[in-house]
Parts: C-alpha cells; sequence; structure tokens
C-alpha cells in the first residue's frame, strides 16, 4: 500500500495505428464466487515506432489486500458499444 508500480507493455502493431489500440489494467477482488473490479485504468501511449507501440502506466493501490490482476488489450473505437463483444479482445 502506497507503492508505486510501474507497467509496461509493448505491442508490435503492424499497420494499425496505435491510438486505435487501448490497454488497460484491471484490478479486482473475489468473494467466493463474484469478482468484483476496483481499478480499472487506460495505458498511455508512451513511444512508437514503425509497427510498434510502447503503452505504459503508473499506479499507487488505495486499498491493502490480495487482488486478481489482468491487462486487456483491445479494440479501441468511439462506435464499438462494448470492449468485450468483440473476438479482438486479447487478456495478458
Amino acid at each position: 500500500l502506497g507503492k508505486e508500480y510501474e507497467v509496461e507493455v509493448m505491442l508490435a502493431t503492424g499497420l494499425l495505428n496505435p491510438e486505435d489500440i487501448g490497454v488497460e489494467i484491471l484490478l479486482a477482488k473475489q468473494s467466493g464466487d463474484t469478482k468484483t473490479i476496483v481499478m480499472q485504468t487506460e495505458f498511455n501511449i508512451t513511444s512508437r515506432r514503425t509497427g510498434e507501440a510502447t503503452y505504459k502506466i503508473k499506479f499507487v493501490p488505495t486499498a491493502s489486500g490480495t487482488f486478481l490482476s489482468a491487462i486487456r488489450i483491445y479494440a479501441k473505437n468511439p462506435n464499438t458499444p462494448h470492449r468485450q463483444d468483440f473476438c479482438l479482445v486479447k487478456w495478458v
């Protein structure tokens, strides 16, 4: 608690624009069979080169305990109603 964490993801983007790819981290608490998301934060693009991009986030947890964590990579477009509805979502 109180320690800053930094997470970095480098993606091979091919011909895609890095802004068309979203990367976010999710932290959840589990109680029995129920999982509750307690943090969902999007990464920032920190560098780009032809065919690849780096996304980074820094965060300080505000609660102690054991958390489930995941990184979600998804197609980022204002016309998509739900990130999880598409086969283009990848979990890390």
